[in-house]
């Protein structure tokens, strides 16, 4: 991809490696043969770039009402050859044109940076008269699998949020390297996923710490605790500060969204316990019987029965099985060599293999008699966990519904582990705080070619980093404050032109709280939880 047209006269001076200050040199590089690097040949599509756009990070610049979502990348290419015709047999890159290829953007100057890494969804030609021949490489981050792959994760009790996302990714097969995991502030008295999306699970979690999880820059995923912004630095402190005013970085415009969307004077959080039962027969196998039903098991043969609870007929209120039996001879399980139970015992000729998970039991058998024998008894017994009546906890402000009306918050169901009426409490109290009145929402977007340190600005500043905005002067919008940034977009065209968009959540209402060995005496007073 060009860095800058040469033939142009810039009012800047030379600067790192002939690129004018204020310009980068960006790559773009495909893992075409799917084998874990970027090394190989054809797979610096640099030179064949026409432009580029991409975005990580929250859906809406909020800490309540957004949530991050899988990124984003369109590219645009000369595809003169047809090099990245799908269906050109004679392209270098025949057979591996392909989905689910990794893709990354980068720069080596001014700076080397990763910018966005996610995987290749589709390749779409095009062809129009009198115009290029060019090709679209849509791309999406990481998040799109989690959203369409399957995962269970065993229970699991007394366990860290931090952990419990590294317990969801370890079922993912998600490396111990591909993550930043901060350790949590909420303890999940009772925490497992019995079978469903990855991202759901990821929810669960982020929900009931009232955290963030999201994309990096280099494809990895990172949680961040409700206490992260508190205590990290790029978050406390600000980074940068836009301003209308020359007393920062210029900016091209400025949007302030709809103050009132996030107004919220009642908030209500549900909580439930539970509890665990005595050792019980959850489960009998309907057939496996003396009544002349009894299953047939072949010599040497070997059958996977899958015991469920809770099923149809358990009570209302089970919700899973804190410890599964394994099934013991006589007492769970009968074999015989008649299918009414009167013939030859050959229980003892049985073999029993089990995996045990939150909701089910499946349980091996194998028949080491060298003859036919049936199942007359089977059934599954372990300590059932029951779950309360939900109580809900609820924090209002008076004065704010007089001003505004009530407007209710409920924690959405995916917060489902809160474990506490105390951390339901301190939930609600500190979102009231911060939404009883209205905050500002802000879209800001800069030209990064302005100079080398817009430039080290846009590549360097990450979600969740803190900023300042001023926008009272030409702008008239009465803006001087903080803000952290909530998603990020570039757009980069041929000869190296970069423009770069944030969303804004005000820090307001999560800032200013007394963090035990990172606040200030005297100024950061609030507490939090």
């Amino acid at each position: 991809m060009p860095n800058y047209n040469a033939a142009l006269s810039y009012d800047v001076a030379r600067a790192w490696d002939g690129v004018p200050t204020g310009f980068g040199r960006y790559e773009l590089y495909v893992d075409w043969n799917n084998d874990g690097d970027f090394s190989d040949a054809n797979e610096d599509i640099t030179d064949d770039v026409l432009e580029i756009t991409c975005k990580r990070g929250r859906d809406f610049a909020s800490q309540l009402t957004g949530k991050a979502v899988a990124g984003t990348m369109e590219v645009s290419l000369r595809n003169d050859a047809g090099k990245y015709s799908p269906f050109n047999a004679s392209s270098a890159l025949a057979g591996s044109l392909l989905p689910n290829r990794k893709i990354q953007l980068k720069t080596s100057l001014p700076t080397a940076t990763t910018i966005w890494t996610g995987y290749i969804e589709q390749i779409q030609p095009e062809v129009q008269k009198g115009a290029y021949t060019t090709a679209k490489i849509h791309a999406l981050g990481i998040f799109k699998k989690f959203a369409t792959t399957d995962v269970s994760v065993p229970k699991q009790t007394s366990i860290r949020t931090g952990a419990a996302i590294g317990a969801v990714l370890d079922a993912a097969s998600w490396g111990a390297s591909d993550r930043t995991i901060d350790t949590g502030e909420t303890t999940i008295t009772r925490f497992h996923f019995d079978g469903g999306k990855v991202l759901t699970a990821l929810r669960q979690i982020e929900a009931t710490e009232s955290g963030f999880i999201r994309e990096t820059t280099d494809g990895k995923i990172e949680f961040e605790d409700r206490r992260h912004r508190l205590t990290a630095t790029a978050s406390k402190t600000s980074q940068a500060t836009f301003a209308d005013d020359g007393t920062g970085f210029s900016y091209m415009g400025v949007r302030q969204e709809d103050a009132m969307s996030l107004v919220y004077n009642e908030f209500r959080c549900s909580v439930s316990t539970y509890t665990v039962g005595s050792l019980a027969a959850l489960w009998t196998h309907p057939l496996a019987s003396t009544s002349g039903t009894a299953p047939l098991i072949k010599a040497a043969e070997a059958i996977t029965i899958r015991a469920e609870y809770p099923n149809i007929t358990s009570a209302s209120n089970v919700v899973g099985v804190d410890t599964w039996t394994t099934p013991v001879a006589t007492t769970d399980y009968l074999a015989n060599a008649a299918s009414n139970g009167t013939g030859t015992n050959y229980t003892s000729s049985l073999n029993i293999g089990v995996s045990k998970a939150s909701k089910t039991m499946e349980i091996t058998i194998t028949n080491n008699a060298s003859v036919d024998v049936y199942l007359t008894k089977l059934q599954a017994r372990g300590t059932p966990i029951t779950i309360s009546d939900p109580f809900t906890i609820k924090a209002e402000d008076s004065t704010s519904q007089t001003t505004y009306g009530v407007r209710t918050f409920p924690r959405p169901v995916e917060a489902k582990w809160v474990p506490t009426q105390e951390e339901a409490k301190s939930w609600c109290l500190q979102n009231l705080g911060a939404h009883k009145d209205p905050t500002p929402v802000m879209q800001l977007a800069f030209n990064a070619n302005k100079s080398g340190d817009t430039l080290t600005q846009a590549l360097t500043r990450d979600i969740s980093d803190r900023i300042t905005v001023k926008a009272s002067t030409n702008a008239k919008l009465g803006i001087n404050r903080d803000f952290y940034i909530e998603s990020v977009s570039h757009k980069i065209t041929a000869g190296g032109l970069h423009q770069t968009s944030y969303t804004l959540s005000d820090t307001a209402g999560f800032s200013g709280f007394w963090v035990l060995g990172s606040s200030a005496l005297g100024r950061d007073t609030r507490l939090t939880y």
